[in-house]
C-alpha cells in the first residue's frame, strides 16, 4: 500500500468540486465537479481518502474570498503599516477544492509521520489555505498534527458521517466554552442563535431579576451582538463566533465586560498552534462517546454537494447536519 516505508508516493487524479476563481457573490456556478489532482503528501503531511464531507457556512462564503488574503481571521488587514501586525495575513490559492470537514482513512503518509499510519480512520477540520485539503473531493492532504483518530473502541462508535460532522461545528463551540468563556457550574449562560430578536433582552433580566447573565454566546446572529450586551451582568463575558463586535469601548470599561472570538481556522496559521487541533479533537469525541449531545445528519450523494452548499447559503436547513458522502468504503 502506498505509504509504507520505502515506497514512492505518487499523486492521484480524482474527482472533486472545485473553484477556479474568487466569485463576487455565491452560487451554485461557483462550484464545479472536476478532475482533481491531489499531490503526495509532504514530509509531515497525510493523505486520506474521504468517505464523508459535512457543509458548513465557510464552505460557500470561501467561494467569496479574495486571493490577496482578506477574508476572516485577517485582523489589522486595513491597518497598513501598524506595527503591531506580526502575522502576516493569509493568502487564499485559486484553484482550491470545496470543504473543510470531512472524515476518512488514512491512504498514505509522508516520511516523517510518526503518529498515523495508512489505514486510521481519521476525521479533520482543513486549512481554508490548503488548495488540496478539500473534504468535497475523494482525496485530501494534509498536515497530520491536524488530523484526529477516530476512535475504535467506546460504548458509542463512530461512523464516517457522524465524525465528518463533528469539527467545524462542535469544535468551535468547545473553544468558545471551555478556553474563551470558561464556564463554570452553576453560573448562567444565553446561548444566541439565528432566530433570536432583541425583544429576548428583557425575558433574560426577568428571569435573572436584572442581574443578567454571566456569559452570552452569538452563534449565529451576531448583528444584534451589542444589544445584547444589555442583558450580561457586571464582569461578564461575550463570545462570537462569526462578525465583529464594534460596542462603545466606555460601555466595555464601565461594565468590565470581555469580548471573545472565535475563528476555529485560525489555529492552522502556525506551527505551535496546529496542533491543537488535535486535542480539541480528542476532548470533543470524548464528550460525544459520555453522551454530552448528539448528532442529526442529512446525508446527501457526492453529485449533490452544490445543491448542499446552497442550500446552506440560502437558509434551507433544519437541525440535521448537511453530510455528503463522497464514497463508500
Amino acid at each position: 500500500m502506498s505509504g509504507q516505508a520505502g515506497k514512492q508516493v505518487a499523486p492521484v487524479k480524482c474527482k472533486g468540486w472545485s473553484v477556479e476563481k474568487p466569485a463576487l457573490q455565491w452560487s451554485t456556478d461557483a462550484v464545479r465537479l472536476s478532475d482533481v489532482t491531489v499531490p503526495a503528501p509532504g514530509p509531515t503531511q497525510i493523505r486520506v481518502r474521504v468517505y464523508a464531507a459535512s457543509i458548513n457556512p465557510v464552505d460557500w462564503k470561501r467561494v467569496m474570498f479574495p486571493a490577496s488574503g482578506s477574508g476572516p481571521g485577517v485582523a489589522g488587514s486595513a491597518l497598513k503599516g501598524f506595527k503591531g501586525m506580526h502575522h502576516k495575513p493569509p493568502n487564499y490559492p485559486y484553484p482550491y477544492v470545496v470543504g473543510v470537514d470531512g472524515a476518512g482513512e488514512v491512504e498514505s503518509v509522508g516520511g516523517k509521520v510518526t503518529g498515523l499510519k495508512a489505514g486510521d480512520r481519521v476525521m479533520f477540520h482543513s486549512s481554508l489555505t490548503n488548495a488540496h485539503g478539500g473534504s468535497l473531493c475523494e482525496y485530501a492532504v494534509m498536515e497530520e498534527s491536524v488530523a484526529v483518530p477516530i476512535p475504535a473502541d467506546g460504548a458509542r462508535p463512530f461512523s464516517y458521517e457522524e465524525a465528518a460532522a463533528i469539527p467545524c461545528a462542535t469544535w468551535t463551540a468547545y473553544v468558545a466554552l471551555f478556553d474563551k468563556l470558561r464556564i463554570e457550574p452553576g453560573r448562567s449562560i444565553f446561548v444566541l442563535n439565528y432566530h433570536d430578536g432583541i425583544e429576548m433582552i428583557d425575558q433574560i433580566l426577568d428571569a435573572t431579576e436584572g442581574y443578567g447573565v454571566d456569559y452570552y454566546l452569538a452563534v449565529t446572529n451576531t448583528q444584534d451582538a451589542e444589544s445584547f450586551t444589555d442583558a450580561l451582568r457586571f464582569g461578564g463575558a461575550v463570545c462570537l463566533l462569526s462578525g465583529v463586535l464594534i460596542p462603545n469601548s466606555n460601555v466595555l470599561f464601565r461594565r468590565q465586560l470581555s469580548v471573545h472570538y472565535v475563528f476555529l481556522n485560525g489555529l492552522h496559521g502556525h506551527p505551535l498552534t496546529r496542533p491543537q487541533l488535535r486535542y480539541i479533537g480528542d476532548q470533543v469525541a470524548k464528550l460525544y462517546q459520555s453522551g454530552a449531545f448528539r448528532l442529526d445528519v442529512e446525508v446527501l450523494p457526492f453529485a449533490e454537494a452544490a445543491k448542499a452548499l446552497d442550500r446552506s447559503a440560502t437558509g434551507n436547513v433544519n437541525h440535521k447536519k448537511l453530510i455528503v458522502q463522497v464514497a463508500s468504503p
